[in-house]
């Protein structure tokens, strides 16, 4: 940390998103966790390294996942001392991170003190546009395709991945070559630039991201089969209002209801009212189901990847700024925790 140690690490739970991990520490100044470590909180960053060709994805399945965060974490719970942490996932992360808990809720409840949330489609049925696209594909022609991916190599390629997120939030033109061109024919500063050195912190961030979301770099990056159908089945299916999840561990049913009985763990769920691919009320289910131990936070002005890449949206002196503060809202937690 470079802020003052405040006796608490985040363990970020990460390993399988589309496009790769490292769009948490995109940049320097839009690094996410940056924000932590500013504050003086650890953070320990699981991420799958490698690109295609590099990585074992028929093995890479949910539960080889959720094993490699109980190894992980406990690396990390070592080296923090034996100090209790905070199991973060953002976006797909938090369901894979929730997925853990659940299967493992007394190792969870060893090692973490809390789960914090950012824009996690926990049930993918209120994820009504990305849903849609899932749910309007006929089950056997999914159940066909990944059976091929599996067979081939598997995962899911780039371009699929990608098609299957652009279409229904209707950004499939801003990927091609004419979309990069008209995106920066808008931007006529961009034409006087010579060097890196020479662009803005806004200006480095659009770049940035703009090379993120390029279907040569989901190329790069597939995403594992096994991983593709849990988070189909949290779209077609969603979650039982008994808390049953649709997947499995090891052949055995994933459910909160082992995470709320068989554990104390407190969640943290954190959204953006400006998000058009996860609305809050994919969280609805843990008010229902966790009650006082689920705390729902939703920024007014915070889109999906906002907490990556405005970082003033941190600062309490911004008028945008994220009120309540996340780190701020954990770290009471803490606090209560002793």
């Amino acid at each position: 940390p470079t802020g003052p140690d405040q006796g608490v690490a985040l363990f970020h739970a990460g390993g399988g998103l589309p496009y790769s991990d490292r769009l948490f520490r995109m940049l320097p100044e839009a690094n996410f966790y940056g924000r932590f470590l500013e504050r003086g909180i650890g953070v320990y960053a699981m991420e799958l390294r490698g690109e295609r060709g590099a990585v074992n994805y028929r093995a890479f399945t949910l539960d080889r996942l959720i094993d490699t965060i109980k190894h992980m974490s406990s690396v990390a719970f070592e080296h923090n001392r034996r100090r209790k942490m905070i199991l973060e996932g953002y976006c797909g992360h938090g369901m894979q991170a929730l997925a853990y808990a659940c299967a493992m809720p007394e190792d969870a409840e060893s090692k973490f003190q809390a789960i914090a949330l950012f824009v996690a489609p926990v049930d993918g049925t209120q994820c009504t546009e990305l849903a849609e696209m899932v749910q309007l594909t006929p089950r056997s022609l999914v159940a066909a395709e990944m059976a091929i991916f599996k067979a081939l190599g598997g995962f899911v390629p780039g371009d699929s991945m990608a098609f299957g997120i652009d279409m229904p939030l209707n950004t499939l033109f801003y990927k091609t070559p004419m979309g990069h061109f008209s995106a920066g024919f808008d931007k006529p500063e961009l034409a006087d630039v010579a060097t890196a050195d020479a662009l803005t912190a806004s200006q480095k961030r659009d770049i940035a991201g703009a090379w993120w979301i390029t279907h040569e770099n989901s190329a790069r990056y597939p995403v594992a089969a096994d991983l593709v159908s849990y988070a189909n089945a949290l779209f077609t299916k969603g979650v039982g209002a008994d808390g049953s999840i649709p997947y499995a561990y090891k052949g055995t049913p994933l459910s909160f209801r082992d995470l709320r009985d068989r554990s104390t763990l407190r969640v943290f769920g954190f959204y953006g009212a400006r998000d058009a691919m996860v609305p809050d009320r994919t969280a609805h289910c843990l008010q229902l189901l966790l009650g006082d131990r689920y705390k729902h936070v939703v920024h007014l002005h915070a889109g999906h990847i906002s907490y990556v890449l405005s970082p003033r949206s941190w600062q309490d002196s911004n008028p945008r700024a994220l009120k309540p503060n996340p780190i701020d809202v954990l770290l009471a937690h803490a606090c209560e925790r002793g």
